[in-house]
């Protein structure tokens, strides 16, 4: 990684990448004292810099990142081909969706008219009910009745003609829709047991020489995705394999600010969210060690 980029600087080392919108990197130095009493330091980059988890100088992450990218590139291809077939379905809806409101543009305004024209039937009916006579009242009514339900039988036959007209469209869309919810809950499955895998990938070493899984060490509920990843446990974890004594620890923000606060050039405490819980551990047996 070079800080100051020139002309022979790879383009996946270089640190201008950190001044894009982007945003930028916390990096990290740890002092030690080795075994034999000389002093010196190491360094780190959070996460991965330009998608590179190993860079020549740099510490490299906890977890085997090599050991697990040919098991998490074959499950981000399985859960790219899910997000590629629910654009597909997405696709798939826009001709049918615009389909349905053809039709109800079609229907609507045939339907609406024809409540009102039953509507004013009806209140004409009610009318001329009111001024029959005794020797016309029955003969009329039964036509007035007669009316009434041929009017209601029209309203019914037209209602039913536009559901029969919208029915296999919905039905397409029910089906697309439920494959569409399949595979999302299998995507979020899928990308929940990656999540793990690779969580189980981290094992923890403190300077008593103890191992633990990760997982089993994260004091909390819900660990949050990038734990491990920090500079902070990437040089303890580094230093406790190498017999190395840490002095002291600096982290620092290279590059765009980001929103939660962090300013280029600025030094930062480890996280309360992702290190906090993790680092007790990994500084158990740092006391022990001869001075």
């Amino acid at each position: 990684v070079d800080l100051a980029p020139s002309e022979q600087t790879s383009p996946l080392l270089s640190a201008k990448r950190l001044s894009r919108s982007s945003g930028g990197k916390m990096f990290g130095v740890l002092l030690c004292k080795s075994p034999s009493q000389g002093i010196g330091y190491i360094k780190a980059f959070s996460g991965q810099f330009n998608r590179l988890w190993y860079v020549h100088g740099w510490v490299p992450p906890i977890q085997d990142a090599k050991a697990v990218q040919t098991a998490q590139e074959a499950t981000e291809e399985r859960i790219g081909e899910m997000s590629s077939q629910l654009v597909e379905i997405q696709e798939s809806l826009r001709p049918l969706r615009s389909e349905l409101r053809t039709i109800s543009e079609h229907y609507r305004p045939r339907i609406n008219k024809q409540i009102e024209n039953n509507h004013q039937r009806r209140n004409l009916r009610q009318v001329e009910r009111a001024q029959l006579s005794d020797e016309t009242n029955i003969k009329r009514n039964a036509f007035l009745n007669k009316q009434s339900r041929t009017d209601k039988e029209a309203l019914r036959n037209l209602r039913r003609e536009y559901e029969l007209a919208l029915q296999p469209i919905n039905d397409k869309l029910q089906r697309l829709q439920e494959r569409s919810s399949e595979l999302k809950r299998a995507r979020k499955k899928l990308s929940s047991e990656l999540s793990q895998h690779l969580l189980s990938t981290y094992e923890l070493r403190n300077f008593r020489n103890e191992t633990k899984p990760m997982r089993d060490v994260f004091q909390g509920d819900g660990m949050p995705t990038g734990t491990g990843d920090c500079c902070a446990p990437k040089l303890l974890q580094f230093a406790s394999r190498h017999n190395l004594k840490p002095i002291g620890l600096a982290e620092f923000w290279i590059g765009t600010p980001k929103t939660e606060g962090r300013f280029d050039g600025e030094f930062y405490p480890s996280c309360h969210e992702k290190c906090t819980p993790i680092v007790g551990f990994m500084l158990c047996g740092l006391e022990e060690i001869p001075k």
